[in-house]
């Protein structure tokens, strides 16, 4: 017998639940891509900081989820959003950011943007 899916109401309305799975390799390869962003700022001096890191998952993650919500009345764990945020903040970089500067927003229109374009 199937597992009944999980559903919660909100204002009237019926949205299904979808959790993450340990075995979903969106979180493996989400775990090395934390390691390696907690490898460059500590150790190997990327120039980026933590708060454009932030901004890029803040995007990803809002989009997948928003779409999800809306669209398909689901609420859902943003796995590919926040991996395509990730992803788009360990290779981009803004001219001007310098290693040490842990909360500089600079450029932060340059990262929401390739999110943006990256989930379209």
């Amino acid at each position: 017998m199937a597992p009944k899916p999980r559903k919660v109401t909100i204002r009237g309305r019926e949205y299904r639940v979808l959790l993450p799975s340990i075995r979903d390799p969106r979180l493996h390869v989400a775990a090395v891509l934390l390691t390696l962003q907690v490898l460059g700022q500590t150790v190997l001096d990327f120039r980026l900081s933590i708060a454009q890191i932030v901004i890029c998952l803040a995007a990803g993650a809002f989009i997948e989820f928003g779409y999800e919500f809306f669209k398909n009345t689901t609420i859902m764990w943003p796995a590919s959003g926040l991996l395509t945020g990730n992803s788009t903040a360990f290779i981009l970089r803004v001219p001007g950011t310098f290693h040490g500067q842990w909360w500089s927003t600079r450029g932060w229109w340059i990262f929401v943007g390739v999110v943006v374009v990256s989930m379209a």
